[in-house]
């Protein structure tokens, strides 16, 4: 945005420029949180699917290693998401509104070997989901974890996800 008005021939005022800044920013902020639901103490997006709703963090819940394996059903992430105090929390709010996900956990290179995850109400996404609904997510500036290993036991890979 600073570049386009100094292009344009606007003089060169570096506090009108981050004033500028600053007006951009909480415009964006401000149709963010338009589109983003705020529950349980963090920000979600909600995608329709048909009659489902799946809602997607604006961000991260905790760092964390995966686990052992690149098994997620054994994934310390999986662990932590069922443990959570947002697990918790989301639970006493919708009680039975919840609906448990069922999540192909097919490897990335096609191998079944870890077969599907039913069961979980607050999970991380398979590559299906990101591909499905990648566009309507926001981005972050966090690397965040698939369930979908790279390789699987076939393979004789059992550490990349």
């Amino acid at each position: 945005m600073i570049r386009i008005l100094y292009q344009i021939g606007i003089k060169n005022d570096p506090e009108r420029y981050e004033q500028d800044f600053r007006n951009a920013v909480e415009e964006y902020m401000t149709e963010w949180k338009k589109q983003s639901k705020f529950i349980c103490g963090y920000y979600w997006t909600s995608i329709q699917n048909g009659d489902r709703t799946y809602y997607f963090m604006n961000g991260i819940l905790k760092n964390s290693e995966f686990g052992k394996t690149n098994y997620y059903k054994k994934s310390y992430v999986q662990k932590n998401l069922i443990k959570s105090e947002l697990a918790a929390k989301l639970k006493k709010e919708f009680g039975d509104k919840l609906i448990p996900i069922s999540l192909d956990l097919t490897s990335i290179d096609g191998f079944k070997d870890y077969l599907i995850l039913e069961g979980d109400v607050l999970v991380i996404p398979n590559i299906q989901l990101l591909m499905k609904f990648g566009e309507n997510i926001p981005l972050i500036n966090n690397l965040y974890w698939l369930v979908n290993a790279n390789q699987a036991i076939k393979r004789k890979d059992t550490y990349r996800v």
